[in-house]
């Protein structure tokens, strides 16, 4: 199983040196996120478990993170921005 980690690690990196890179950094919009799951069923279809398990992960944790952002951008509207900014601030210990 390290053997398959090592050279998935590999391919991600050769990936990245090879493939453009966009300095925007962003989230996964909803869209995207329905993309991955037609992906999924796609995968399904031609029985790439191993691909269909790591979208299946992929999906749900960008699912959780869309819930996150969405219930944060509720709480803005909710309080307000100075309100929930302050309601994020750690005390320093």
């Amino acid at each position: 199983m390290k053997l398959f980690y090592k050279l998935i690690s590999q391919m991600l990196i050769v990936s990245m040196i090879l493939l453009p890179f966009s300095a925007q950094a962003g989230v996964i919009g909803t869209d995207q996120a329905v993309a991955s799951a037609q992906d999924l069923a796609n995968r399904a279809k031609v029985s790439d478990f191993v691909s269909r398990e790591l979208l299946e992960d992929i999906l749900e944790s960008e699912e959780e993170h869309i819930d996150w952002l969405e219930i944060q951008l509720g709480l803005v509207e909710d309080v307000g921005l100075q309100n929930y900014l302050q309601s994020q601030m750690k005390t320093g210990e």
